[in-house]
This record gives structure tokens, sequence and C-alpha cells, in this order.
């Protein structure tokens, strides 16, 4: 028999499959291998984690549901709670910064364009041999 846990536990193991996809799609799109290989073992365990606690007895059921719901409860109020401020010692920068040292910008560029060429003769120390 299906019980109400049962079914909660498979929405979150399938919820947290789902979201954890999205995630390793988004790796594939920016070519990160590194991250693609640890979210998707990151998401076996965490999805395996809700579809085998289904088989749990229902005492243990419970006591994972009042678990995960304060965990999210707590959460939640972290999340909401207005804890300090960030004060800017100078708001205004000091000097410029060249936002094409920026790794992700460094990345778009295509080896042996002009661009790449231009950037790397400007700044030969930031090139990966």
């Amino acid at each position: 028999m299906i019980l109400a846990y049962d079914i909660i536990l498979l929405l979150l193991g399938g919820l947290s499959f789902i979201r954890f996809y999205s995630f390793i799609q988004e790796s594939v799109e920016e070519n990160e291998p590194r991250a693609q290989s640890i979210t998707r073992i990151t998401s076996l365990v965490f999805a395996s984690f809700f579809f085998f606690s289904t088989l749990m007895d229902e005492f243990y059921k419970f006591i994972l549901m009042v678990v995960l719901a304060s965990v999210l409860i707590i959460l939640l109020i972290l999340f909401f709670l207005p804890i300090g401020q960030v004060k800017l010692s100078n708001p205004n920068p000091s000097k410029r910064f060249d936002e094409r040292d920026i790794m992700f910008a460094r990345s778009r560029l295509q080896p042996d364009s002009e661009e790449y060429k231009q950037y790397y003769k400007m700044r030969p120390e930031n090139e990966t041999k």
C-alpha cells in the first residue's frame, strides 16, 4: 500500500533528480566535465536516498519526514533572516579593471582567432601552456 509518505518521498526524489539533471545540462553547455561528473554521482546518491527510503518502516519514514521538514523550515528561516549587512569600505573602485581578464571572458576566446592573438599578446602571463 502506497502511503502519503511514499508519494512525498518519491516526489522529492524525482524533483531532486530533475534539478540535478538541469544542472548537468548546464555543465554540458558550459563545457565543464568535472562539474558534470560530480553532479551525476551526487544526483544518483541523492535521488536514490529518497527512492530507497520508501522501503523503510512507516515509523522511520515519519521520522525522516519530520527531519526533512525541520531542515526545510530552518533553511527558510535562515534565508529570510536579515543577518547583518555588508559594509563597503569604498564603493568607488580605486583603479579600472579590464573585464577581458575574467576567466569566463577568456574561455570564449577561440584559439587562433584575431581576438585571441591580440589578448595574449597584451597579457602573455594569462595564457596557459
